[in-house]
């Protein structure tokens, strides 16, 4: 990187946007914003600057701008960058990656690959490259702020050709942790006018003037604030809105603020703004990745140090005619020795204070007042006295705040404390309340951390916009993008996002996220973008399933079982302690825990093993007729139905065996009718991954030692022992089956014809039957014991050492738990006598103990009376409405017929 400068201030036309644009396959927008060359235009200091998105893509959204016109195109660019990165084509990377790392090492360390990650100067050596253009960047270099230059030949070897050369891409990046386009330089001795070469008005731009800091002037002075807006050295605007104040006024920390009552409205010369040297650590460079964020570390260090001018201040200075005309008004006259320089020198000396101490210089002032017929009255200058009021308009203290102060003071409040913040908004608790349920639907919790992990690739401007779109649906206000970043940093920091797949290829997720990891065009990016929101609505809908399965048995305990089953190895936490010198952590004893998770009960059975048994279908079996025999034992019966939700695996669960296993309980009449369910590949149950992540956080808080100190931790743990093998059992017994893997619900339940499974591919599908049974037949006896198949894996002689290095860190029992354990394990590697011995443990068949133990049909008589049936049925009757002629006899007709009959 050179830092000599050159001659000419030679933005990028649009020629060469166009043509890159077409070069890289990115959308030009027209909307261009540069200065038209001018022959003597020298490269001087910035003066009009095209300000980006401070999102932690600022970099790439200021390349992304200088080359199609639009900062939307930042995604594309990073994907171009890094991509250059890992194929190292026509490109040395040497010298340039700090500590000699390798590009790969580079990209994993950084993260660079993920959205919001800070791009560094590896990235502009790169993005010159790529870009076929040089790069310049107004940064601090050294003791000043000057021009460095990327070069585009930095990196390209010698037999590269450069298609452009004439023209540059110019950055600001004098703050420190953001990149903005420069737009203009200054230039004395001419002017250029702008050329907008795109339809309609240029992006908002801003001048040193406006929001910028003039970084040639020196750095002895400190930062000044101007009569409309407040700055903090590093150039940010930090002028605060009106509501951001409470009735005493914001902070200002340690302002060297100057006014003298010959100048009061003199607050600020901007000609005498100064920038502050950011200090690097010893062995920072800014060929470091991390250098923008020790940047951005001692920036907000000397936003502390150096802050704002307060826009009370200001109003302050400006009303001092207030105060003078209220001490006309007054009838003690209180302030009418006072000039309006003395007025607004008290002024300035309160406002200038921090809050805490403008709050105990109140409260000193109430020690020394005076107290006349119930009235307060203050010593001010000289020592005169003001009244309550004359006082307030003196320093302009808000009546409210005054009260407050003063009431707190009376109760005989000592502490000061501390500021309280603004309570949140009402839509800033609805986004909090959305985010949390989108968490719920959408992540996976992590067994060994607690986070919750969004899936692979997900981007959080997709989820600002899905959050906007269903609140502009439903006719509600959001908040703003950085309101909504700032809830999910602030108020659920363990929500996170994959940065690395760990999950099968077979996975819709994975597959869909790494083509849209690969590809670059819009439209195609579009639809995959499509394809993933379909997707995660169909494995949300999933959890909705199983979560209303999950309150069923919480309601209705004696009608519904829903249980989850899934396991968790020990792999960062083995017996012993790892951590110590000398110790070999390939010779500790690996454990495994199989967690059941009994919904309606809420209670958490977890089953221990040393990983002699292998980790199939049998000890899944064996675990599930545990817990039923558990149910059984607590409550005198079982429930009707049973909902069984397992890991989408088929080594352990969804393969025949199981399936097997479930039909047989229907047709032993243990349940009336058995529901195993799945989620998605690649999906996760987060309420059992919680209840492991404890599992996990209590192995790190502590070293377990032995077996029994494991189960002692978890309080419910059990040792896995007397295990059948129950797969041998049904296994003559089993029909072919094919095709099971893909459904994610099965069902098995009697009808007219028997015991029949049904199966859908998920919850939104209709079942399917199958019309042949899993079993051709009920097997009979029992099944033989079960011979631990891994015991000569373990490897007792390492262990032995471990245990050896470690005798003065046990106690007594601990030491002599791990002779007999190890001398036991050595037996059996030499006898099948003590395998079966051991393995005959505890064993007992609990299937026969099960049948027809189930809670009986509670069938009301559904039949209703027939007057209230009838009472729906007359609402339907089609009424005859009929009117008849009435005769109503009179005087004159009674009369008459008299007369007519004689």
């Amino acid at each position: 990187m050179s830092e000599a400068l050159p001659r000419r201030f030679e933005p990028v036309n649009e020629t060469w946007q166009k043509k890159m644009c077409n070069e890289l396959n990115i959308e030009f927008s027209g909307n261009v914003c540069f200065l038209q060359n001018c022959t003597d235009q020298v490269l001087g200091k910035p003066s009009e600057l095209y300000k980006t998105k401070g999102d932690g893509n600022c970099l790439f959204r200021a390349l992304s701008y200088a080359v199609s016109g639009s900062e939307e195109n930042h995604g594309l660019l990073r994907s171009i960058i890094v991509s250059a990165i890992k194929d190292r084509k026509d490109l040395s990377l040497e010298g340039v990656i700090r500590d000699n790392k390798s590009p790969e090492q580079y990209l994993k360390d950084s993260e660079m690959e993920v959205d919001g990650k800070w791009g560094s100067e590896v990235e502009i050596f790169v993005a010159a490259a790529v870009l076929k253009t040089d790069i310049y960047t107004y940064s601090k270099y050294g003791e000043n702020y000057q021009w460095l230059a990327f070069k585009q030949t930095d990196l390209l070897k010698s037999d590269t050709d450069t298609t452009f050369p004439g023209t540059s891409i110019y950055m600001s990046h004098t703050n420190g942790n953001h990149y903005d386009i420069v737009l203009a330089v200054r230039n004395e001795k001419n002017s250029c006018r702008r050329s907008d070469h795109g339809n309609g008005s240029p992006p908002s731009c801003c001048t040193p003037t406006q929001q910028e800091i003039d970084i040639t002037h020196s750095f002895d002075t400190l930062p000044a604030c101007d009569q409309h807006g407040s700055r903090d050295i590093l150039g940010i605007s930090l002028q605060e809105d009106l509501e951001n104040f409470d009735a005493l006024g914001t902070s200002m920390e340690d302002l060297k603020f100057v006014c003298t009552s010959k100048q009061p409205e003199s607050l600020v010369d901007e000609d005498q703004i100064a920038s502050m040297e950011i200090p690097l650590s010893p062995g920072n460079s800014i060929y470091n990745s991390s250098f923008e964020a020790e940047c951005n570390e001692q920036k907000e260090i000397l936003k502390k140090r150096y802050t704002k001018c307060s826009k009370m201040l200001q109003k302050a200075i400006d009303t001092t005619d207030d105060a003078m005309m209220l001490s006309r008004q007054c009838h003690m006259n209180c302030l009418e020795h006072l000039q309006e320089s003395d007025i607004r020198e008290a002024r300035t000396k309160y406002w200038t204070k921090t809050y805490k101490n403008r709050l105990e210089w109140l409260y000193d002032k109430f020690d020394e007042a005076r107290r006349k017929n119930d009235q307060l009255q203050f010593l001010i200058d000289g020592g005169n006295v003001a009244c309550q009021r004359c006082f307030r308009a003196l320093y302009m203290i808000n009546k409210t705040g005054y009260y407050k102060v003063l009431t707190r003071y009376r109760r005989g409040s000592i502490s000061i404390g501390n500021r309280r913040g603004r309570d949140e908004s009402k839509i800033t608790k609805e986004a909090y309340r959305w985010l949390k349920e989108y968490a719920y639907f959408h992540s996976d919790r992590m067994p060994d951390t607690g986070h919750q992990m969004l899936p692979y690739k997900t981007r959080k401007n997709s989820i600002y916009k899905l959050y906007v779109d269903e609140k502009t649906e439903n006719m509600e206000y959001s908040v703003s993008e950085a309101t909504f970043n700032k809830v999910w940093r602030t108020q659920i920091p363990n929500l996170k996002i994959k940065q690395t797949n760990s999950f099968s290829k077979r996975a819709t997720c994975v597959s869909i996220e790494r083509e849209l990891e690969r590809t670059r065009n819009p439209s195609r990016r579009k639809k995959l973008m499509g394809m993933i929101t379909v997707h995660n609505g169909r494995q949300m809908r999933e959890r909705r399933v199983y979560y209303a399965k999950r309150e069923k048995a919480k309601r209705e305990y004696k009608r519904y079982m829903s249980i989850i089953i899934d396991g968790m190895d020990q792999c960062s936490n083995k017996l012993g302690l790892s951590e110590l010198e000398g110790i070999d952590p390939t010779g500790m004893l690996k454990t495994h825990i199989q967690g059941v998770l009994n919904h309606g009960k809420g209670t958490l059975t977890t089953y221990v093993d040393i990983n002699e048994y292998s980790h199939d279908a049998n000890l899944i079996m064996n675990i599930l007729l545990r817990t039923f025999f558990d149910a059984l034992d607590k409550n005198g019966r079982l429930p009707r139905i049973l909902y069984i939700q397992a890991d989408n695996c088929a080594r352990e669960n969804k393969n025949k065996f199981l399936l097997a296993f479930c039909e047989l309980l229907v047709k032993l009449n243990v349940f009336h009718e058995v529901n195993l369910s799945f989620l998605y590949v690649g999906h996760t149950h987060e309420d059992i991954d919680a209840a492991f992540s404890q599992i996990s956080e209590k192995l790190r808080r502590q070293d377990v030692i032995t077996l029994p100190g494991i189960l002692e931790m978890l309080g419910r743990g059990r040792l896995v022992k007397g295990m059948f093998d129950i797969k041998s059992w049904l296994l003559p017994l089993i029909n072919e089956i094919g095709g099971h893997s893909k459904p994610l619900h099965f069902r098995f339940a009697e009808d007219e014809e028997g015991v029949k499974m049904m199966y859908r591919a998920d919850s939104s599908k209709p079942w399917s039957k199958c019309y042949e049974n899993m079993l051709r037949d009920i097997p009979t006896g029992q099944p033989k014991i079960l011979i631990p198949p891994n015991i000569d894996q373990i490897d007792t002689r390492a262990i032995q050492k471990n245990v050896e290095k470690l005798r003065f860190e046990m106690t007594d029992g601990q030491y002599q738990w791990w002779q007999r354990l190890l001398s036991e394990l050595s037996e059996m590697k030499q006898s099948d006598e003590k395998r079966q011995q051991y393995a005959k443990r505890d064993a007992l068949w609990l299937l026969p103990l099960l049948r027809n133990k189930s809670y009986p049909d509670e069938k009301e008589d559904d039949n209703m009376p027939s007057h209230i049936e009838g009472l729906l049925d007359k609402e339907l009757d089609d009424h005859i409405v009929s009117v008849k002629w009435i005769f109503k006899a009179t005087l004159f007709h009674i009369y008459y017929n008299r007369h007519a009959r004689w």
